[in-house]
């Protein structure tokens, strides 16, 4: 097993505390065929995780992991003054970016590339495209492994209760791209929320989930739009279409919080809590395009009711839109064909990719 160590910075910055997060456990899981998406060529031989409880210097950040029993292949490290807060794959499977950051309510920040071996070794790691700041969402790279989309948020005592910035960065010439959200609230703190990015196969469309109105429609305000990348900076409506909003009335239904483009660009995957009939439901949902009608459960994990409520779980697809890597309860694994493999712990693990 081999250990890199991501290039040091000269800066100091305040560490804040983290308060750590407990999963309840899965309870039941029921999985439905999927058909393998067209030139799917098998299950990414490894996959990459944040450590999610790496706060020190001697623990890891990003662990690469053999996909067919997680077992670590290799590990790479930041300095202690220094967190990675988000992971990417290139179509490749074999490229991976992430997003390094110092400390505070509006961070430095840089993006690094490194490449995985035949032998699941960390390689070649490297800075690329130019620095920005704020706390850094979601991290998209395209199939190419070309442009990075990611979102910002930016805390200061002038500016206490900003809205995110959606931006995609070209990392030949460092030029960046930057979208606002035009719909705001009355209130600083209820701006639009931000969601996940998420890149077409063929690298010219990029779809973006967010809440225009979080904290006073309850996910019922939830929408999908495809961004016209090249189309330069702007605001957010400007630049894009709209390609799926959540009704108001889906409770008692299961109601969609996150969803991304499959990489076909024919399809949604979706992010739900479970109906009425199934409290404490976690549920990962295909549903088509144009008509966005569900058409495949891909994964159900039934939780106990707790007073925390209903448990969601983030999950991370491969470049073919096949496999998806999640965390069901205590355990994280991947899902294909109607079973789920557990592979590690999931409390450990703060994001993926693969």
């Amino acid at each position: 097993m081999r250990t890199l160590r991501f290039p040091g910075r000269p800066r100091q910055w305040l560490l804040l505390s983290t308060a750590a997060v407990v999963a309840a456990a899965v309870t039941a899981v029921v999985v439905t065929t999927v058909t393998p998406a067209a030139g799917a060529t098998g299950i990414p031989a490894f996959y990459v995780t944040i450590n999610d409880g790496a706060l020190h210097a001697a623990a890891p950040q990003v662990e690469v992991h053999k996909s067919s029993d997680g077992a670590v292949t290799g590990m790479l490290r930041a300095p202690s003054r220094w967190r990675i807060e988000g992971i990417s794959a290139a179509a490749s499977d074999r490229t991976f970016f992430v997003a390094e950051s110092s400390q505070g309510l509006c961070p430095a920040d840089r993006f690094l590339e490194f490449g995985v071996t035949g032998s699941g070794l960390p390689a070649g790691l490297h800075q690329v495209g130019v620095h920005a700041s704020g706390m850094i969402g979601p991290l998209a790279a395209s199939p190419g492994g070309t442009r990075l989309a990611y979102t910002t948020v930016c805390i200061t005592p002038a500016n206490p209760g900003p809205a995110w910035l959606l931006h995609v960065m070209d990392l030949a010439s460092g030029a960046v791209s930057t979208w606002t959200n035009a719909v705001t609230t009355p209130t600083p703190a209820d701006v639009a929320q931000g969601g996940v990015p998420a890149w077409t196969a063929d690298g010219r469309s990029l779809s973006f989930a967010y809440q225009w109105m979080p904290s006073q429609a309850g996910f019922a305000d939830e929408a999908v739009v495809l961004v016209n990348v090249d189309s330069g900076s702007g605001t957010l409506q400007a630049h894009s279409r709209l390609v799926w909003h959540q009704s108001t009335r889906c409770w008692p239904g299961s109601c969609v919080y996150s969803a991304w483009i499959n990489p076909d660009g024919k399809a949604l995957l979706a992010e739900a809590f479970g109906a009425a009939n199934a409290p404490g439901t976690f549920v990962l949902e295909h549903l088509s395009l144009p008509a966005a009608r569900v058409t495949a459960v891909l994964f159900r994990a039934k939780t106990p009711k707790t007073s925390a409520g209903i448990w969601e779980g983030p999950a991370w697809t491969d470049s073919s839109g096949t496999y998806w890597l999640l965390a069901a309860g205590n355990k994280f694994g991947w899902v294909r064909q109607g079973h789920f493999h557990p592979l590690q712990p999931a409390s450990s693990v703060g994001a993926a990719a693969w």
